[in-house]
Formats: C-alpha cells, structure tokens, sequence
C-alpha cells in the first residue's frame, strides 16, 4: 500500500508542476495581453485539472477513509513519503498562489475594459440636478 501510495503521490506532484507551469504561462499571456493564446491555454489546463482529479481519486482510495497525517503518524519511519506529501503542499500552494494572481489580474482587466466602455458608450438621459442639487439619473 504504501509503495503505491508512493506512487500516486510522485504522480500528482507531476501533475502539479505542470499544472503550475501552464498557470505561469497563462499569467505571461495575460500580462501581454495575448487574448488568442489564452483559449488554448484554458482547454490545457483542464485536461491536467482532471488528470489530477483521477489521481487524487487513486489517493483516497489506497487511504480508505484516513487522512494523510494519520498515515504519516502510522508510518513516521517513512521519510520519503513525509517529503513527497510536503513538496505535494508546497506545490499545491504555489499554484493557489498563481491562480490567484492571474484572477486577480482577469478581474482588473475585465474591471477596466467595462469601464472603457461606459465612457465611450452614449448615456441615454441627460444627467440633471433634481431639487437637492443632487444629480438625477
């Protein structure tokens, strides 16, 4: 069990750089603004997204409803196994880390490209002062 669980996790840490890597690239096509790559980018990282889905599957299934740090408790002896579980977090976090910014980075586009098309596009009514002298929309 645990040489497969060994494994799975060595899988998913595969998985995961690459994930990262295509979440770095994502971010170099919105930072350049490269709209057209970022459709092939998008359909790439699904794939891997469910890659890691089937592999975290296999995961929980060796675990049979124990959690990792249980595991590890059990086998403490076990070294390589506490590694590939952390570098697995670390990788994890690296990519939370990522896809945030590159969220970040889609909502102020996004945020700025309406903005542009609020002062360009034509008002429908002329703003007017009502009683209080406030404006009327």
């Amino acid at each position: 069990m645990i040489k497969d669980l060994k494994s799975v996790l060595k899988q998913e840490i595969n998985i995961v750089n690459n994930l990262l890597d295509l979440l770095e690239e994502q971010h170099s096509y919105l930072v350049n603004q490269e709209v057209f790559n970022l459709d092939s980018i998008i359909s790439k990282i699904e794939v891997v997204g469910k890659a890691l889905a089937k592999e975290e599957t296999k995961r929980r299934t060796l675990l049979n409803d124990k959690t990792m740090s249980s595991l590890l408790l059990e086998f403490g002896e076990d070294t390589e196994l506490e590694e590939l579980y952390k570098g697995l977090l670390t990788l994890l976090e690296n990519v939370k880390t990522q896809k945030d910014s590159n969220d970040l980075i889609i909502k102020q586009t996004l945020s700025y490209t309406n903005s542009m098309l609020n002062m360009l596009k034509p008002r429908k009514e002329n703003n007017t002062y009502n009683v209080n002298g406030k404006f009327k929309k």
